[in-house]
């Protein structure tokens, strides 16, 4: 199946930088446009917040249903939107909160341009002009709290917390996060890993919560993950996939391949790569 689907890339000249297919435990990277080892994977970062939430599940720091008002009570502004009492850490995750735009996009604009250096406030003084739990909205925004929300439970800084726990255990070689002005990583976007990286993360919830053997999540939190589509999004063909800006995609093969690869495509033609996997499957 592989063979082909380089021949399709090379053949169309796909703007890819590296691809990585992991297989049964064993790992291929192809390079394709010569490029840095590491790249910005832009929103499959997500998929790593979410996953420092799983390792706080399962030790019962946290519930779906726990309201994020609660967690940043001390912290919350002196005015704020009430309706933001209504958010629990699952409206947040599922990009559920009420808001109707995107805030906190660091991709798009300049930090300096968001007024403060305080994101925590920034984000509790959006309006929130939509019930809870009802309309999607996704939002950079949402993950710049749930990477707070690490903080918060664990008293570690995300990237500091991850570290011990997955990177390490996944032999992450490097690995680097972008941060707001206060020194939080921002959760939602600007994680610089290589492509093996991001299969070794995609085989942890292929496997059910395991990596080479040894249990990083219980099978109750993956199972959570695949349910609620926490940013894994279901597939018609039964398989999981999480996208980022300009080319980036981790897919999870409902066969048990994972493949993970970056690029800069702004124009969208890795689209053609999917349909590719997807034809020869």
């Amino acid at each position: 199946m592989i063979e082909t689907i380089l021949e399709e890339i090379r053949g169309r000249n796909l703007p890819l930088f590296w691809l990585t297919e992991s297989e049964h435990g064993k790992r291929t990277t192809w390079s394709f446009v010569p490029d840095n080892p590491c790249n910005d994977i832009y929103s499959v970062t997500k998929v790593f917040t979410v996953t420092a939430l799983g390792f706080l599940y399962d030790q019962g720091l946290w519930k779906p249903d726990d309201k994020i008002c609660d967690l940043f009570r001390k912290k919350l502004p002196g005015r704020y939107d009430p309706q933001w009492e209504e958010v629990t850490l699952d409206h947040v995750i599922r990009h559920r909160i009420g808001v109707t735009e995107d805030f906190l996009d660091i991709d798009n604009y300049d930090m300096t341009q968001f007024g403060s250096e305080d994101f925590l406030k920034l984000a509790f003084e959006r309006p929130v002009p939509a019930r809870p739990g009802v309309d999607y909205q996704y939002s950079d925004g949402a993950y710049y709290l749930l990477s707070r929300v690490v903080t918060e439970l664990s008293g570690e800084k995300l990237d500091d917390f991850l570290r011990p726990r997955l990177l390490m255990p996944l032999h992450v070689r490097e690995a680097a996060f972008s941060k707001c002005p206060m020194g939080y990583p921002i959760g939602a976007t600007g994680m610089y890993v290589r492509t093996e990286d991001m299969a070794k993360l995609g085989e942890v919830y292929q496997n059910g919560g395991t990596f080479e053997g040894k249990r990083l999540l219980s099978k109750e939190w993956v199972e959570l993950v695949f349910e609620r589509e926490y940013e894994l999004a279901k597939m018609e063909n039964g398989g999981y996939c999480k996208g980022g800006m300009n080319g980036q995609m981790l897919y999870l093969s409902p066969h048990g391949r994972v493949i993970a690869w970056q690029s800069y495509d702004p124009e969208g033609k890795g689209n053609t790569l999917m349909e590719l996997i997807l034809k020869n499957e």
